[in-house]
């Protein structure tokens, strides 16, 4: 069964939580997008996430909330996935 998303409800889900800590020790928070950079003609695409400039400037490393999908594709609302890049 598809479960039917509003279209709010799509752009929650299509965007990742975003955390920075700083150089000076503070902690930066904001969100990125989804993007698909096109890469050939086949269609197939980089998968990339774009965020402002100041969401990551002057950062030491970075965290990343993802909402995970059951194996039907159903969102999993309170299932995330993190990862950090240093």
């Amino acid at each position: 069964m598809e479960e039917k998303l509003t279209p709010v409800e799509k752009l929650v889900y299509s965007t990742v939580r975003i955390e920075a800590d700083l150089v000076d020790g503070g902690v930066n928070t904001g969100t990125g997008l989804f993007f698909g950079l096109k890469e050939k003609q086949d269609g197939s695409h980089i998968p990339v996430i774009v965020t402002n400039k100041h969401v990551v400037a002057d950062t030491v490393r970075e965290r990343f909330r993802l909402t995970l999908k059951n194996e039907s594709g159903s969102l999993l609302v309170k299932s995330h996935f993190a990862f950090e890049l240093d």
